[in-house]
């Protein structure tokens, strides 16, 4: 899956090797500039 870059490996060892999936931890990141306070929020 390495070859195909769909993930990518971590660590630079031929054992115990670690790997990450980008487009799923993707999901999780928020850019804060972009994220709005929800409707009836009474912050101010």
């Amino acid at each position: 899956m390495v070859a195909l870059d769909i993930v990518e490996e971590l660590t630079g060892h031929k054992r115990n090797r670690i790997y990450r999936y980008s487009p799923f931890l993707d999901l999780f990141i928020h850019d804060r500039s972009s994220v709005t306070d929800p409707p009836g929020d009474a912050r101010s």
